[in-house]
């Protein structure tokens, strides 16, 4: 069976244009909705280089589930960012800055993890 090309997921911009908005200072300037975006855009950057990136089909939920199967040392985090990005995407709901500390964790986790070895 031949794959029609609509069918591809689209390809995310690399993980290395996402830059950390807690060490560039970039999360003083951006509101809670704006990093929790950002910051899910820059998991599935970071996942679909390592192979497990999100599906068209799938839903950020999914994903998240997805995602701690083959990295289980994120689970709790992203699936709490997933919800949070599920909250202001469908939901339009606005958030606190209690948020923060989690997309915080996520950012160490990605930027260590993508560290060269």
């Amino acid at each position: 069976s031949q794959e029609t090309p609509a069918a591809a997921a689209p390809v995310p911009r690399p993980f290395s244009a996402f830059h950390n908005p807690f060490a560039s200072g970039a999360a003083q300037r951006a509101s809670p909705e704006q990093l929790v975006r950002y910051t899910f855009e820059a998991v599935e950057a970071w996942s679909f280089e390592r192979g497990i990136g999100r599906r068209p089909d799938e839903t950020p939920l999914e994903f998240a589930r997805a995602m701690a199967v083959t990295y289980p040392e994120l689970t709790g985090d992203i699936h709490e960012l997933a919800e949070l990005y599920v909250q202001i995407t469908y939901a339009r709901a606005r958030l606190t800055t209690d948020c923060l500390p989690t997309l915080r964790r996520i950012w160490q986790q990605l930027t260590h993890a993508a560290a060269p070895v």
